[in-house]
């Protein structure tokens, strides 16, 4: 007959509830953290930015370490302008060796770009690299490198956009660039053959028709390249456009 030792019967009693509610708040703090990272996503989604900075800093008291959440808050302050903290946070997870920090690299270098800082922005795009563990990431890293190293260095920007190209063939944001890079130097039939392809696409991105209007510009075709930028802008800012792209188109060739 088997006999049960009190010692250990009582130990199991007393231990029970204590491994219950240690089941029971880990299941509540997920429960939690699922909930506000729905609502962190939605805020961002629609734009909420205020709303979705709230949220991802109630997601890092729940997970201190988590790398997600604070590119993403990174990405939320940038979108109301508080641009330095921004890209502060960015940087930060820029150091980290997991492959979420590629992603991380990818906005910064895009934010540093906008804001005219070439340089870091290079850097930015070059670290990522070796972290980018999904094909999409890459591609946009390398299309960000293209875009940052045309004023400087033409052939490594078209490596790198070919690079994009071969990951992501049918984006059309990326075949453009590399037409654009053909104009650097002053090579515009290559540019009319790179972006002849997307003359097939049904629609195009606004970005891509400006680019466009400025391989026809480059061609001589300024009626066309007013009648392309007229399906974007009222009527009032064509010229003034028309100009800016004249602007650029002038920079190009006179670093050639």
């Amino acid at each position: 007959m088997m006999t049960t030792n009190p010692i250990k019967w009582l130990l199991l009693v007393c231990l029970s509830p204590l491994i219950f509610g240690c089941a029971t708040a880990s299941k509540v703090k997920k429960q939690t953290e699922d909930n506000t990272q729905a609502l962190a996503e939605a805020a961002f989604n629609y734009g909420q930015y205020g709303k979705a900075e709230q949220q991802y800093l109630k997601l890092l008291e729940l997970s201190p370490d988590n790398l997600k959440y604070q590119m993403m808050l990174a990405r939320s302050q940038y979108r109301q302008d508080k641009k330095e903290t921004a890209m502060a946070k960015l940087r930060y997870v820029c150091a980290h060796p997991e492959a979420i920090s590629a992603q991380a690299c990818m906005y910064l270098g895009r934010y540093l770009l906008s804001n005219g800082r070439v340089t870091e922005a290079t850097e930015a795009y070059r670290l990522g690299l070796p972290k980018a563990d999904e094909p999409q990431v890459e591609a946009q890293l390398h299309n960000g490198l293209g875009i940052a190293l045309l004023d400087s260095d033409a052939q490594q920007a078209r490596t790198a956009l070919q690079q994009a190209i071969m990951l992501s063939p049918d984006n059309p944001h990326f075949r453009s660039n590399l037409a654009i890079s053909y104009l650097h130097d002053n090579q515009v039939e290559k540019a009319r053959t790179t972006f002849s392809p997307l003359l097939a696409y049904q629609q195009l991105p606004q970005q891509v028709e400006l680019n466009f209007a400025l391989l026809l510009l480059a061609e001589g075709n300024e009626d066309q390249a007013r009648a392309l930028l007229a399906r974007h802008l009222p009527a009032s800012e064509v010229e003034r456009d028309l100009s800016l792209l004249n602007a650029r188109l002038a920079v190009m060739r006179k670093t050639q």
